[in-house]
């Protein structure tokens, strides 16, 4: 549903910020690549992608998937303790703390919704940096409102929410704009942007899993939160620069064509049946990440609980070894 944009949406975004790249359209290239070494080699790959892209365009994927990466070895972790730390901020037991964490996901659930409405409604007069800045704007304001409140539940989970739909939301509209950069490259380069995405996406996550808890012990939960929107909020830079042809207005037509697609979708048994499947397996199957967080934090034979983050941020997962080899 992602990437149901017409062609003539595709085209005029990655026209427009190809535009903005270096002028070495005609630099010449080496005639026998395989004489190069492999920091010339992805020198040359990079220039290949600024040309047919643009610097805006490469720079909002890469921002967003490494944004995405980090935040599970950063916030998670904030999260974690801030939710079960009474030093940290509210000292919840681990079945109510996994339950308003449970709570603060349901965004990532909708994502089909998301699509569907970028592709359909304009926002600001166009179909993905509309979306991107607001909700960049979204996450932002969400991680220093809960940097700056005092600790509360519910007021916590609200933010947490909102910044849960700001990441999915621009997870699907960055996602959009691979797939459509993608019919731009020619066969022999398919992949590239695949590449690049889950390229920022690994370095992002191994960032995070390395250095989350570390930053934990120096500046704590709600700092990090505050530093994590201040940095999110180089989103919403990214997409007051990106440019994009506006697009209509919106189609009661298209809407109703999308919804029929969507429906005749769900009703394929190859779909529903698997949709079913994951459904059952994530439902059936308990969440123990909270409960696991209570066990490393209250063993007595481990560092002290205000030198312990470091080797907390360590147990984070690194990114799955597919994430981390794609190949362009």
């Amino acid at each position: 549903m992602t990437s149901g944009t017409d062609d003539r949406e595709t085209n005029s975004l990655l026209r427009s910020n190809s535009d903005g790249a270096d002028d070495d359209r005609n630099a010449p290239a080496p005639v026998d690549g395989h004489a190069l070494g492999p920091m010339s080699k992805l020198r040359r790959w990079w220039s290949r992608l600024l040309r047919m892209f643009g610097g805006n365009f490469l720079g909002a994927i890469m921002l967003v998937y490494f944004l995405q990466g980090s935040r599970v070895g950063f916030t998670n972790l904030a999260v974690d303790y801030y939710y079960q730390d009474a030093s940290a901020g509210l000292g919840l037991s681990p079945a109510r703390a996994q339950v308003l964490i449970a709570v603060s996901g349901v965004p990532w659930n909708l994502k089909p919704f998301y699509g569907m409405l970028s592709d359909v409604v304009p926002l600001f007069g166009t179909h993905r940096r509309g979306y991107l800045g607001v909700m960049g704007a979204t996450a932002t304001v969400s991680y220093l409102v809960l940097a700056l409140l005092p600790p509360n539940e519910w007021a916590a989970t609200a933010c947490l929410f909102l910044i849960s739909l700001g990441f999915a939301f621009n997870d699907v509209v960055v996602d959009a704009m691979v797939a459509a950069g993608a019919k731009k490259e020619p066969a022999t380069a398919a992949g590239n942007l695949q590449s690049l995405a889950w390229g920022s996406y690994a370095v992002g996550s191994i960032l995070g899993s390395v250095g989350g808890g570390v930053l934990y012990g120096v500046i704590g939960a709600r700092a990090m939160f505050g530093m994590f929107g201040l940095i999110y909020a180089i989103t919403v830079a990214m997409a007051i620069n990106l440019r994009e042809e506006p697009a209509p207005r919106m189609s009661k037509e298209k809407l109703a064509l999308q919804v029929r697609l969507l429906s005749e979708t769900i009703r394929v048994p190859l779909v529903w049946k698997a949709a079913l499947y994951i459904f059952l397996m994530y439902a059936a199957l308990p969440s123990i990440a909270s409960a696991t967080f209570k066990f490393w934090t209250d063993q007595d034979d481990l560092p002290r609980p205000d030198s312990f983050p470091p080797y907390r941020g360590w147990t984070h997962p690194l990114p799955p070894a597919p994430d981390s080899v794609h190949t362009g």
